[in-house]
């Protein structure tokens, strides 16, 4: 699972660059709402890397250009994606990452 696209960085465009999710995970904290009760709080990161094309990562995965961590509020529902899924979901909102598609 990959998303694919045109990504500018540092001044040049990658027109096929390849994002892929390297790490994803959520965490549970124990906090203090608002009105001092104990509760949750659920947060789930994710690492990406970021290649010039599926083919420069297929060549040499540790050939990547960069590398970035997210963090982002999972759902917990029932019907749920996994939390790798989620992950891809919440890149595709961000402005760098919502024009492109699923490798």
């Amino acid at each position: 699972m990959a998303i694919t696209g045109s990504l500018t960085y540092k001044g040049f465009t990658a027109a096929n660059a390849y994002i892929r999710i390297m790490e994803a995970h959520s965490n549970t904290y124990d906090i203090k709402d608002t009105d001092g009760n104990n509760a949750k709080e659920l947060h789930a990161n994710c690492r990406i890397r970021f290649y010039m094309d599926a083919s420069t990562k297929a060549a040499d995965p540790n050939n990547f250009i960069e590398e970035y961590n997210y963090s982002f509020v999972p759902s917990v529902a029932a019907d749920a994606k996994n939390i790798v899924e989620q992950a891809y979901v919440h890149l595709k909102t961000l402005d760098a990452y919502k024009e492109m598609t699923d490798a």
